[in-house]
């Protein structure tokens, strides 16, 4: 077994990651949603082929430090959970190519994620957030509904990422925001 790939252990109810898996050398997917986590265990960085790790619909309170240490990890999805910061040091995940945090407490971005280099697709929606790095216009796919505290700010905002080019997708769906503000 120690040569698996993909492994998925969603809707298990698990509180914790089970042991075993940091000795999963090979893996390169771990799937584990709709669990009961609120920690990572630190040895998780002993997965040093993983690139897809699977975490919406957990019980994180804050986004895990421990992921830090994945530098191999291309899509991280963190969505449906109660993680009100990313860390600036979310800039270590150099290989990062999608980050889900749609359905959080996000009060803050770190003006850091946008120094990602492969970053391309960042969810966002419905989180608490009053303010979006300029820098974030870079993310060729972006989705920041239902940013109640984001109307305010919302037509500059707007504007100026509708003007960068590599912009290619832009995500914004809400009863917020009316005709008139275009």
């Amino acid at each position: 077994m120690t040569s698996l790939l993909s492994l998925s252990l969603g809707r298990n109810e698990l509180q914790q990651i089970p042991e075993d898996i940091r000795n999963l050398q090979h893996l390169t997917e771990l799937i584990l949603h709709s669990n009961k986590l609120r920690t990572i265990p630190i040895d998780i960085s002993k997965l040093t082929n993983l690139e897809r790790l699977l975490l919406r619909s957990n019980e994180f309170g804050e986004f895990p430090r421990e992921l830090l240490n994945l530098t191999t990890v291309r899509v991280l999805e963190l969505n449906y959970n109660r993680i009100p910061r990313i860390p600036p040091d979310i800039a270590k995940l150099t290989r990062l190519d999608s980050l889900g945090l749609s359905l959080n407490h996000l009060t803050f971005v770190p003006s850091e994620i946008a120094t990602l280099p492969h970053l391309t697709s960042l969810g966002i929606a419905h989180n608490r957030l009053s303010f979006l790095p300029q820098e974030i216009v870079r993310i060729k796919h972006f989705a920041f509904s239902r940013n109640e505290t984001l109307k305010h700010s919302f037509t500059r905002g707007v504007a100026y990422i509708s003007q960068k080019a590599m912009v290619e997708f832009l995500h914004v769906q809400n009863d917020l925001y009316s005709e008139d503000h275009f």
